[in-house]
This record gives structure tokens, sequence and C-alpha cells, in this order.
């Protein structure tokens, strides 16, 4: 009793910290990773640059991120990676925020800052999932990481809005671009606290001096031999399909619809209250259904998403649309997270996550190029809006056709995550950091762990 003591206070104050730091990347997403693709806008980019201005950067992020196994052992510390990879994501703002105040910015220098965004964020994601796995006690996983989730979209939402009312108000005047570099510094300032909450964590188990990442064609070789390969190839389908409409989302409220950014974030928001809402109920639900289903009526409730942008442009309708796409995208998402965690061996998930965000974002940057040809081989306009929206819909309703006749292993009858955890304590799966498919009805990227 005694020795326990101590490790419950620095359990605590690990938690404590490590929820800290899920509120202050909410904000930082909130404000500024948000209105990364309407800045694009503001400055004179086109409808099309607008939406790549967030899925070519990131496809360059993912690429960079291929280095950063054998960077984080190189540095010995897990803690020390994650750390420096959070600051430079910090600082990446910085330009941003210095080329909206002086009202320049070449597009060649936003593609670049906003790579570096994305390559910093996406780096530490592995190496932050096998750090996390020794900080949070096995029979709190489950709820813990409900809670912080909750708590990161609690403060995702809080910087949309923020973010929104304050381009609304400077909406038609010359303040535009200074309001765009005030929201890019709360968006820096909320990364620095997150830097600060992530360097008063502890790391229990540093990595060991003779442990070195595995090569990426051993890495490979193993996952392919994975009962869950075709999930992977079911979630990457999905991917492309939603980012075929996904990145003109931004566009198509601002410049067709002709929304205020009252409105714009109104929409915004409320499809990640629908979220949070949603999520406080799942969590019930996923243990009396299983994981399984959860997943698969998630998968199925998201393919015809996009058509109902086609059906009304009212303010009113788009909220219920909103409403309805949170709940579903919850769904999908917590189903995603378990089922595909609980597939993935601990031993290698660094390695593992780390492919995966590659494919990941090779899926977004396709979904996207695809969008582009749809969107600069058509006119009028508006029925290459259409299209894109139809095709991310057949893209989706294809993957689910093939994922359905598809099992990936024994999911269907394994008990879900939580009972697992009960029943084998030294077995964990955590939740995911950053492997959240990428919203269509919710503007850009956004992560829903940390």
């Amino acid at each position: 009793m005694l020795r326990r003591g101590p490790r419950t206070r620095y359990s605590r104050r690990d938690l404590s910290a490590s929820t800290t730091d899920a509120v202050a990347h909410g904000s930082m997403v909130g404000f500024g990773e948000t209105y990364i693709p309407a800045f694009a806008l503001a400055i004179g980019a086109g409808e099309v640059l607008s939406g790549l201005i967030t899925t070519l950067p990131m496809l360059a992020g993912g690429l960079m991120q291929l280095a950063s196994p054998a960077l984080a052992h190189h540095f010995r510390s897990r803690r020390t990676w994650v750390v420096v990879t959070a600051l430079g994501q910090g600082l990446s703002f910085v330009p941003l925020a210095i080329g909206a105040w002086q009202g320049l910015l070449p597009a060649w220098l936003l593609f670049a800052f906003v790579s570096l965004y994305w390559g910093m964020g996406l780096a530490s994601g592995p190496t932050w999932n096998t750090w996390i796995d020794s900080l949070v006690p096995a029979r709190l996983r489950a709820g813990y990481f409900a809670r912080r989730t909750r708590l990161n979209q609690v403060s995702l939402v809080a910087g949309i809005v923020l973010g929104g009312f304050a381009l609304n108000r400077a909406s038609g005047s010359n303040l535009i671009l200074p309001t765009f570099a005030a929201i890019f510094t709360v968006a820096a300032l909320s990364r620095f606290i997150s830097v600060i909450a992530l360097g008063s964590q502890r790391e229990p188990k540093p990595p060991i001096k003779t442990e070195c990442p595995a090569p990426y064609r051993q890495t490979w070789a193993e996952l392919r031999r994975l009962p869950a390969r075709r999930l992977f190839l079911f979630l990457f389908l999905v991917q492309a399909s939603v980012m075929i409409s996904g990145p003109f989302y931004n566009a198509f409220m601002l410049v067709r619809v002709g929304m205020s950014y009252g409105e714009y974030l109104m929409v915004l928001a409320t499809a990640y209250i629908a979220k949070i809402v949603a999520l406080s109920f799942l969590t019930g639900y996923a243990r009396r259904l299983g994981t399984a289903r959860i997943f698969s009526f998630g998968a199925l409730g998201i393919i015809p998403l996009p058509l109902l942008w086609l059906v009304s442009s009212n303010f009113w309708f788009l909220i219920g649309v909103q409403i309805i796409s949170g709940a579903l995208w919850a769904m999908y998402e917590l189903g995603m997270f378990l089922v595909l965690f609980d597939e993935v061996p601990q031993r290698k998930r660094t390695e593992m996550l780390t492919l995966f965000n590659v494919g990941n974002v090779t899926a977004t940057a396709i979904g996207s190029l695809l969008g582009v040809v749809i969107m600069k081989g058509l006119a009028p306009p508006e029925y290459a809006y259409s299209l894109i929206f139809i095709f991310s819909s057949l893209g989706r309703g294809l993957a689910w056709t093939l994922f359905r006749f598809v099992p990936t292993s024994s999911l269907a009858t394994r008990p879900t995550p939580d009972r697992l955890m009960r029943e084998d304590h030294a077995n964990p799966s955590p939740l995911p950091r950053r492997i959240e498919p990428r919203h269509d009805s919710v503007h850009t990227l956004v992560d829903s762990v940390h």
C-alpha cells in the first residue's frame, strides 16, 4: 500500500497534464488548422487552391514522418521527440501570422509552412501512441480517453466559434487579414501550452538503447500478414472517397452558397457539438453491441452524406444535416479507433502506424486530386460540385460493399476493448492519436484525440 501512493499521484499528474495537452491542442486546431482554407481564399487563392491547401501539404507531411521512428530513436526519448515536433508545429503558425498581418504570402510559402505543420504533427503521432501507453493505467484507459476526447472536441468547437465570430466581425473591412493574424497567433500560443504540458509528463519506459526501428520493408511484410490488412484497404478507400469532396467544402459554403463567416462557423460547430453528444452515448452502445457493429453502421451511414448538400442550401436544413453528420462520423471514428488498435500489435505499433499514416495521407492526396480533375474539367462550376459530391458517395458505397463481405479477423466475436482490459491488464490497447478519417461535412482536418 505504501508503494502505490506515489505511483497514483504521479499517474494523476500525468493524466492531468495529458488532458491539458488535449485541450490546448484542440484550441490550436479550432483557431488555426480550421481556418487555413478560408485564409487561402482571403489572400486571393482560388477555390481549387483553397481545397488543396490542406491535402497536398498533408501528403508532404506524411512523407516527412517516415523518418520519425529513426529520429525518435536518435533522441533516445519518446517524450523529447514529441515535444520537439509539437514545438515545430506551433512555430509553423508564426510565419502564417506574419504573412496575414503584412497582407502578403506567396502560394509556395503558404504550402511550405502548412506542410511543416502537418509534417511535425504527423511525425509525433506514432511515437506519442507508444509513449501514452505507458502513462495511462489499463483499468482507466477506456474512460479516460473518452473524457479526454470530449474535452479536446469542446476546446476545438470553442476555437471555431471564437475564431469565426472574430472573422465575421471583420468581414468586409480591411481588418480581415489582421484578424487572421490574431487567430493564428492564438493557435501558436495554444500549441506552446501543449508543449509545456507534454514536457511535464514522465517517460516511465524510455526506449532501450539497443532498440532500433525495424526497416519499413520488414514492417510492411508483417503488416501484409495481419488479418486486418483488408480493413486497412477499406479505410484507405473511404479516406480517398471522402477527400474527393471534403477539401472543397469550404469553398462551396463560402463562395457558392454565399455564407457569412457567422453562418459558416455555426454550421461547422454544429457537427462537432453533435459528435461530442454522440460520443457521450456511444461508449455504452459499444459495450452492448460490439465495436464492429458500431463501426459498420457508421461506415454505412456516412455514404449518402455528401448528397445531402445538393438537396437544399437553406441554412437550417444544413444545420440538420450537420447534426446527423456529426453523430454518424462519431460512430464511424469510435468504431474505427477501437477495432484498428485491437488489430495492431503493440510491439510494432510505432512503425505500423507510421506506415498507416503514410497510406492515409496518400489516399487523401489521391482523393483530392480526383476532385481537382472534376472541378477543372467541367463547366459551369455548379455541376462540378454536384459531381464531386456524387462521386464521393459512390466511392464510400463501393468501399462498404467490398468490406462487408470481407472479414478481417474474429472482430465480430471479440469482447469489447474495455472488457479485454479488465480481463488482461498486461495487454492494453489505447486509442490513437492521429488516424481520424477526414470529415467531408466538417471543413478540414481535425484531430479527435490529440
